[in-house]
């Protein structure tokens, strides 16, 4: 493998408390040198990054894998690292063999990692335990239902004794799936003027206080994904302030439109969960910038057709 000096980099670092233009040298696929740049000497091939952004590989916290070996070879490209995989995949990762079956997959592949999620409930049926701590010791380093409902509160509370049992991370998406029925886009001025039905903020957020409830009873470990309303951010701040271990995140594409852009019907806006209102933009934003929330991509592909159907039949 050739070495390579990248100059005049845009150096971004979290970890390292480093913010610069830099020259870094990569030799033999590993970064040995960073310095101020116009202070390193070259080594190998000489690319200018004219000031482009350089950052260490991304953590994706949610993405939804049809096909191992291009969707990581995408996320590689678009520089993510690591991925976590939700469970509802085909087949669902709710057994040891299948969460083997992603890590070999992703092996192969040789892109970025894949880290299965395992499923929470068997099939994602959200009514029977999946074996939770065979999921645990097969590898998963958290499970999931993705996006399929436990409409079961004792299911639930029995999952969170588990998870707090055996020290098992629970991601968890905050929807009462009797509220949103039908729903397609956020309710507001928005959806009253295009017809179309509208998903509360209620619809998150009650499911939410009872989740944070059930939380803070059982003492289990929880990150929730794919939060989108203003208010949520605002419990999920105070509930880690009380002390509960919770984490969150949002997906990218609600800290970067909002409900108005659905004006022109078009379906490439119908996503789930919905996005909200530019006020809940701006807060999500702001949780982000405090540490209340990380950053997913929500990632999950779909067929062409799907999406060019009319807004209210296309998928989200």
């Amino acid at each position: 493998m050739s070495n390579l000096t990248l100059t005049h980099a845009q150096l971004l670092d979290p970890s390292q408390n480093l913010k610069q233009l830099s020259d870094v040298i990569i030799e033999n696929g590993l970064v040995t040198s960073i310095a101020p740049a116009g202070k390193s000497i070259s080594k190998g091939d000489k690319f200018d990054a004219q000031s482009a952004l350089l950052i260490p590989g991304l953590i994706d916290l949610s993405a939804h894998i049809n096909n191992v070996a291009t969707e990581s070879l995408a996320a590689a490209k678009g520089g993510i690292s690591l991925v976590c995989t939700q469970p509802n995949s085909k087949p669902i990762i709710d057994t040891p063999a299948d969460v083997s079956s992603i890590q070999q997959a992703s092996a192969a592949a040789n892109n970025s990692q894949l880290l299965p999620l395992g499923a929470l409930t068997q099939g994602l049926e959200g009514d029977q335990l999946a074996n939770m701590h065979s999921l645990k010791q097969a590898g998963c380093i958290a499970l999931s239902n993705a996006r399929a409902p436990i409409k079961n509160a004792l299911v639930l509370r029995r999952i969170m004794e588990y998870a707090a049992t055996h020290d098992i991370l629970i991601m968890l998406t905050a929807e009462d799936y009797d509220l949103s029925a039908n729903g397609k886009m956020h309710e507001g001025p928005t959806a009253n003027r295009l017809g179309l039905t509208g998903i509360a903020e209620v619809a998150e957020t009650a499911s939410l206080a009872q989740q944070l409830l059930l939380i803070e009873l059982t003492g289990c470990r929880a990150h929730f994904s794919q939060i989108s309303c203003g208010r949520s951010v605002e419990m999920i701040r105070s509930a880690q302030a009380q002390g509960l271990a919770i984490s969150a995140d949002v997906a990218i594409a609600n800290l970067m439109f909002t409900d108005e852009d659905v004006n022109g019907f078009d379906s490439t806006f119908h996503v789930q969960p919905p996005l909200r209102s530019e006020q809940d933009r701006q807060t999500l934003l702001a949780g982000v910038n405090d540490g209340t929330l990380a950053i997913c991509s929500n990632h999950q592909p779909k067929d062409i057709a799907a999406k060019k159907a009319p807004f209210a039949a296309a998928e989200a």
